[in-house]
This record gives structure tokens, C-alpha cells and sequence, in this order.
């Protein structure tokens, strides 16, 4: 196989983007790109190469597994190279979200996987994952919540930015198969640890209730927590039932660069994804439950919905 970075990134391509105006995520993935030699003895500089060299092994694997699925082959390969290439931050991240998802089927969950499945309207998704079940048909999107760094503040809810992605999504996709919406990219706060939003984007939203007295303005019962089904799997619009219903489920992948216990030697770093899928109770293909490997997914069983490594709801 050729050396798909020496191809893609050239002295051009790295003249462009060194010439562009310098965004934070630009400045990173130049030094990603670039980051070789030995590592520096400033402890801080150290580090960070250390996590250049890391990402950009992970760069390697991803592209090298989109060549291998055939995103790279033509008529599609021009606009994968082109995004990829790009000194715009959002086609990059978009590129080489596809590029993961590729390697994430294809070499770590080791499905059959393949490119640019027709969806709707005759035009053509990103992957195709053969299962004893059917062919599932991958979407790829990749949210960007921009780290609070002026000081700002925020709302933590990212509810509605995955309530886009997956609207998006569902227009995008036929309805004689099994569809997921592949989401990878960083969110206010870790998936693994911080579900919630997941769940009020996709499910029910909780609500903290305290039944008052009108006559004294006192509490008359404990507080209790109940939940809206008003996320995307659940509501329903009037007598017409669940609308998502061609959204087979989400998966979500977050990358992280992390250090890996070495003995007598310097530490080094390495790219790991924390992963989550959300089962849609109501599509019309449901996915099955056994092909995720250990990913922790949110299941519905009898009338309750759970996730499976006993995470709390």
C-alpha cells in the first residue's frame, strides 16, 4: 500500500496550510502532521509531540483503512482528498470522520465493510456493513463542541446539536435497510461518564418534580424524577407514532490520546475511542446487539430501556 500521508499531504498542501490563517485546530494538525525527530527536553514541548506522533499514527491507520473500504476509489476520491486536504477546519474533521469510521468497522470490530452505499434521493452515504442480519448503511457526522477557553459561559446541553445531526441524517437515508448515524467528535463532556444528553437528545429528557400545596406553598410530596419521551427514538406526532422510525440507532466515538504504562523507557501515548450505541426501539430494521464488541449500548428490554454495562439512567 502507498504511503497515503507522503501522497495526500504534500510540500504544497503543507505550504497551503501553513499560509492560511492560523486556527487552533489548524496549528495542531500542522504539528501533527510534521511532528518527528527526537522529543525535545522540555517536559511541556515533549508531551505535545508525544501526542502529535500519537494522532498522527492514528491519521494513518484511518486514511489507510478508508483506501481499504474504497472511499478512496473513484468518482468519490476527489472530494475525500480534497476535504482532507483542506485548510478549512469543519471539511477536515468531516474527512477524516469518514476515515474513522472506516477503520472502526473494518479493523476494529472486523465487519465486512465497503463505500458509498445509494441512499435517499439516489445520492450516496459513506459505508456499507455487511451483517448476518443485512447491509447497514453508515452516515458520518462529526459535532464539534469548541472548548471554553474566553472565559464564557455556556450551557453544558448538547442535546440539540445531536438532534441536528440525526434530522440531517434522517433525510439522507433510505428506508429498506438498516441505517446508523455514525457520529465521532468531542462533546462539552466525555460520553462515557456524561450520558445524559444522549439520552434527552434521543430519548427522554428528566425532570426534577416537587408537587406544592397552592393553600400553603409547602412541598406535599418527596420530589420525584420523571422523564418527557420527547427525544427524537420516542416522541411521537400526534396519531401518526414515532417519525424516526427509519434510524436503525447512533453510534457515537470519542477519540482520546492517552498515556500507556512503559517500564525503562520514555512514556509514550497512543490514540483509544470510547464508544456508545443508542438502539432505536422503534425503527423499522432494528440493529442487532451482538456485533459492538464491548461498546456499551442502550437497549430496550421488556418496557424499560437500560444501558448494558449497568450505567446508570
Amino acid at each position: 500500500m502507498p504511503d497515503l500521508m507522503k501522497l495526500f499531504f504534500t510540500d504544497e498542501v503543507m505550504r497551503r496550510l501553513r499560509n492560511a490563517p492560523q486556527t487552533m485546530s489548524l496549528q495542531w494538525r500542522r504539528l501533527v502532521l510534521t511532528a518527528s525527530g527526537p522529543a525535545p527536553p522540555d517536559p511541556f514541548e515533549a508531551d505535545l509531540i508525544l501526542r502529535a506522533r500519537a494522532q498522527r499514527a492514528a491519521w494513518e491507520v484511518y486514511i489507510d483503512s478508508a483506501h481499504a473500504v474504497g472511499l478512496l476509489d473513484a468518482p468519490h476520491d476527489r472530494d475525500l482528498v480534497q476535504r482532507l486536504t483542506s485548510v478549512d477546519d469543519d471539511q477536515f474533521r468531516s474527512a477524516i470522520a469518514e476515515c474513522l469510521a472506516a477503520w472502526y468497522f473494518r479493523g476494529k470490530l472486523g465487519l465486512p465493510t465497503s463505500a458509498r452505499p445509494t441512499g435517499a434521493r439516489n445520492r450516496p452515504l459513506e459505508l456499507l456493513v455487511k451483517l448476518p442480519e443485512g447491509d447497514m448503511h453508515v452516515e458520518v457526522k462529526s459535532p464539534l463542541v469548541e472548548p471554553i477557553c474566553d472565559g464564557v459561559a455556556r450551557s453544558f446541553d448538547d442535546s440539540g446539536l445531536l438532534e441536528e445531526r440525526l434530522a440531517k441524517a434522517a433525510s439522507q437515508f433510505g428506508q429498506d435497510t438498516m441505517n446508523l448515524l455514525f457520529l465521532t467528535g468531542r462533546l462539552t463532556l466525555p460520553i462515557m461518564d456524561h450520558r445524559r444528553f444522549l439520552s434527552k437528545a434521543f430519548y427522554a429528557d428528566q425532570r426534577m418534580v416537587i408537587p406544592i400545596s397552592k393553600r400553603t406553598g409547602e412541598p406535599t410530596e418527596p420530589m420525584r424524577v420523571e422523564y418527557t419521551a420527547d427525544g427524537r427514538f420516542l416522541k411521537h406526532w400526534g396519531d401518526e407514532g414515532p417519525r424516526h422510525t427509519r434510524v436503525s440507532g447512533v453510534m457515537f466515538v470519542e477519540e482520546h490520546i492517552r498515556d500507556i504504562p512503559t517500564i525503562g523507557r520514555e512514556s509514550r501515548r497512543m490514540a483509544f475511542h470510547d464508544a456508545l450505541v443508542m438502539h432505536n426501539p422503534n425503527a423499522t430494521y432494528p440493529l442487532p446487539e451482538d456485533v459492538w464488541g464491548d461498546c456499551p449500548q442502550f437497549v430496550r428490554r421488556g418496557d424499560e430501556l437500560l444501558w448494558t454495562d449497568g450505567h446508570q439512567v
